[in-house]
């Protein structure tokens, strides 16, 4: 399988996007998009995201841990805080956390998403003057020794 990978240039992405509970012509809505952020033992912040993408990177595997990379994005559905800020300019090393995507009805989330270290590689956010409650902030951040449902990437 490892031989396979390496052979194969494997780009896997997702889209998913969380939609209001009472649109009639969705198939399988889904509950919430949860982005938890941990620095330490003292710092956690959850956040509710609207949106995700990720791109499993198998050409460019850390050479040190033989683990895949994963380039992260995604939209927040609140204003940035302190918490976010800081992750925006810490360091790779001191930021962990996970991804949990719940789907209406179900207690057990239908994806998970582990990660050990992470970066935000870009930040940008639109105002709107015509319409100022409709602020949109979209972040991409590169994810290292990474679990996808359980499973290590490696």
């Amino acid at each position: 399988m490892k031989n396979l990978l390496a052979i194969l240039f494997l780009v896997v992405s997702i889209s998913v996007s969380a939609q209001k509970k009472n649109d009639p012509t969705a198939e399988e809505t889904l509950d919430s998009i949860q982005l938890t952020l941990k620095k330490n033992q003292k710092i956690q912040q959850t956040y509710s995201l609207s949106q995700i993408d990720y791109i499993l990177d198998s050409y460019n595997k850390s050479e040190e841990t033989n683990k895949f990379k994963v380039h992260f994005s995604a939209s927040l559905e609140h204003q940035i805080d302190k918490t976010f800020l800081d992750w925006l300019k810490g360091n790779p090393e001191e930021w962990s956390g996970n991804l949990i995507v719940y789907q209406n009805g179900k207690k057990e989330p239908v994806f998970t998403l582990d990660f050990e270290q992470s970066k935000i590689s870009s930040f940008s956010q639109t105002i709107d003057k015509e319409r100022p409650l409709n602020t949109i902030i979209y972040f991409a951040s590169i994810l290292e020794d990474v679990q996808i449902n359980g499973i290590d990437l490696e």
